[in-house]
C-alpha cells in the first residue's frame, strides 16, 4: 500500500548481498587465512582494520557528504564492498587480504550510516521501530547462505591439509 515503504523493502533486499560480504568476515575469512597463510597468521590484526577504519571513517565521510543523497551514497559503498572480496580472489596474499579489507571498510563507511539514515527517511511517524528491525533483516538473513557458500568455497577452492589445517603449525585443527 504505501510506495516508499515497498521501496525500502527493495533496498534491504538489495544490501543481502552486501551482509554476506561481512558475514564471510566473520565465518569465512578466519578458516581461509589459516588455510591459505598458516595457523600464524594475525587474522584479527587484519580484521580489526575494519572496525578502526569505521570508527576514523565514518565522521570524516559523514561530515564530507551531507548534501549527497542517501540513495547515491548507498549505491556508491554498495559498490566498493561488492568489489572486495575480487581483490583477495585476485591476490592471495598478506597485502591482497588487507587490500581486500580496506576496500570492504571504505565502502562499508560510505553506504552504511547512510543506510540507517535511509531507513529513518523512510519510515513513517510512528513506525521508527518496525523501519528499524527490517533495515537489521538482512543481517540475519545472509546468515544460513553465507554458511552453506562459505564452506563450499572453502572445501573446494581451499581445502585442509590432511590430518587437519594446522598439522605443521602447532596443534591440529580439524577441518570443517
Amino acid at each position: 500500500r504505501n510506495k516508499r515503504f515497498w521501496q525500502f523493502l527493495a533496498m534491504a533486499i538489495f544490501t543481502l548481498n552486501l551482509k554476506q560480504v561481512f558475514r564471510h568476515m566473520d565465518a569465512t575469512f578466519p578458516k581461509y587465512a589459516v588455510r591459505a597463510f598458516g595457523c600464524d597468521v594475525p587474522f584479527g590484526s587484519i580484521y580489526a582494520i575494519n572496525p578502526a577504519m569505521i570508527i576514523v571513517g565514518v565522521p570524516i565521510v559523514a561530515a564530507a557528504t551531507p548534501h549527497v543523497r542517501h540513495f547515491d551514497m548507498i549505491f556508491r559503498g554498495s559498490w566498493l564492498t561488492a568489489v572486495s572480496p575480487f581483490i583477495v580472489a585476485a591476490s592471495q596474499t598478506y597485502v591482497g587480504t588487507c587490500l581486500f579489507v580496506v576496500v570492504l571498510s571504505l565502502g562499508e563507511m560510505v553506504w552504511s550510516p547512510r543506510w540507517y539514515d535511509y531507513t529513518m527517511a523512510c519510515a513513517p511517524p510512528g513506525k521508527e521501530g518496525v523501519f528499524g528491525a527490517l533495515a537489521l533483516m538482512p543481517i540475519f538473513a545472509a546468515k544460513l547462505p553465507t554458511g552453506l557458500l562459505g564452506g563450499y568455497l572453502l572445501q573446494t577452492h581451499c581445502p585442509a591439509a590432511p590430518g587437519g589445517d594446522c598439522v605443521d603449525g602447532g596443534g591440529v585443527r580439524d577441518a570443517p
